[in-house]
């Protein structure tokens, strides 16, 4: 309710298949750019545990602040963008993958950041609060045997 259309006319679905989005291939293809510069933020600061609102998950954060997205494991995120919002500090340490985000991803809202998860960890079920984004993972390092679940359904 008084969401904007983010990604206008987009249907509500779990999965969508990558060749129905015109511009995954062109992302795809510069994931080594990508990764390169992922790989160069290991011995930066910017990395923080991923928190969600307080009423998006029935876990807790122990300081009260919002609510953990894992269960076990942990989950860090190196935020480019939040809800419009830029990290400027942290985009200037990634300028190639900025320039390819605004490049290749359509888009009149910005949301963006590096996902870390040490092996085991588990993010609980959650949704957000709109079916009017599309939500783009690109898996850049260390996802042999990982799982990720939409619904009932696991890829």
């Amino acid at each position: 309710m008084g969401c904007p259309d983010l990604v206008p006319g987009l249907s509500l679905k779990g999965w969508w298949d990558r060749e129905e989005i015109a511009w995954i291939a062109k992302l795809e293809k510069y994931a080594p750019i990508i990764r390169e510069e992922l790989l160069a933020l290991r011995e930066q600061k910017g990395f923080q545990p991923y928190r969600s609102p307080a009423y998006a998950n029935k876990n807790p954060a122990p300081d009260k602040i919002g609510s953990l997205g894992n269960d076990s494991g942990s989950w860090n995120v190196f935020y480019l963008y939040l809800h419009d919002i830029q990290f400027e500090e942290n985009c200037e340490k990634v300028p190639k993958t900025i320039e390819i985000l605004k490049e290749v991803i359509p888009r009149n809202y910005f949301h963006a950041f590096f996902s870390a998860l040490t092996p085991g960890s588990h993010i609980t079920p959650h949704n957000g609060p709109t079916g009017k984004k599309l939500r783009v993972h690109l898996p850049l390092i260390g996802v042999e045997g990982a799982r990720m679940r939409v619904g009932d359904e696991i890829k």
